[in-house]
Order: C-alpha cells, then sequence, then structure tokens
C-alpha cells in the first residue's frame, strides 16, 4: 500500500512540475473612479479581447519618476505632450515599446490601471503576477477571465 501511494505522490508532483507558470502575487486594478476625476487616458494595451487604460497625469507622473532609474524617457514625454487628444494609444508605438512597459508594469502593480473587458462589457477587478516560463525571471500578468495584458521579460537563463 505505501509503495502505491508513494507512486501516486511522485505522478502529482511531476505533473506539478510540468506546469509552464507558477503564481506569485495579486494585485487590485483600478475602478472607473480613475477615468472619471481625469478623463484624458493613455492606452497601455489593447487587442479584441480588452482594453488596458491608465490617465494621462498618472502615466506623465510615472515616467517622470522613472526617468533616470529606468532609461531616457524624456522623447516618450515630449511625445505625450505634444499629442493633445483625450485618448492616446501608447501601445502602437513601437519606438517606446520598452519604456511604456516598465512604466506600464508600475501602474499596473500599483493598481492604477483599468482592465476592460470587451466581451463582458465589464472591468476586471484583479491581474495575476505569474512566472512565464520555468526557467527564466520572465513574468506575465494576467487578468481573472485569463487574459495575458502585459509580458515582462527580465532575464532569460
Amino acid at each position: 500500500m505505501q509503495k502505491k501511494s508513494r507512486n501516486i505522490i511522485i505522478a502529482i508532483l511531476a505533473l506539478l512540475s510540468l506546469k509552464s507558470y507558477a503564481q506569485i502575487d495579486q494585485f487590485k486594478l483600478a475602478d472607473s473612479l480613475l477615468i472619471k476625476r481625469n478623463p484624458k487616458i493613455i492606452i497601455l494595451n489593447q487587442n479584441e479581447k480588452f482594453v488596458v487604460l491608465t490617465t494621462r497625469k498618472l502615466y506623465i507622473e510615472q515616467c517622470k519618476d522613472m526617468n533616470n532609474a529606468a532609461g531616457p524617457f524624456d522623447e516618450l514625454l515630449e511625445y505625450i505632450q505634444k499629442n493633445k487628444s483625450s485618448s492616446l494609444d501608447i501601445s502602437i508605438k513601437e519606438d517606446f515599446e520598452g519604456l511604456n512597459n516598465e512604466a506600464f508594469q508600475s501602474l499596473l502593480l500599483r493598481g492604477k490601471c483599468l482592465v476592460y473587458n470587451k466581451l463582458s462589457k465589464k472591468l476586471e477587478k484583479k491581474v495575476f503576477e505569474n512566472y512565464y516560463k520555468p526557467n527564466d525571471l520572465s513574468l506575465e500578468y494576467k487578468t481573472e477571465s485569463g487574459f495575458i495584458v502585459l509580458i515582462k521579460i527580465e532575464y532569460e537563463r
């Protein structure tokens, strides 16, 4: 009987090791009050299933805070400040992809983003941080509905 129990435990451990990522943490997302107070928005990422956005004010503040720590945000800030429209899709600007991902991750983890589920027409309430691959420090951020809103490549072995 002990041998059978041991084999079952080994089988369960083997199945668990096949999992491609492990959940690290979860974070609350902002609610609609975020954009009601400041309606000028920055779209951080979007596709046919979801849109992630924050306010222009929060995004600019985040970029200014990170300017010396994470790279030259001057060009990105200049681009944002020149564009006066009420909605600016920063996710389509490949020139700024790395810098945008730095600011995006920081805002996401602090609950300063909205994730709107286009399919259910509702706001997501949480995002989960997971390891993306078993052998590196890449992270993915998924909503409760399973949408991957950001993949952050940190280090590959």
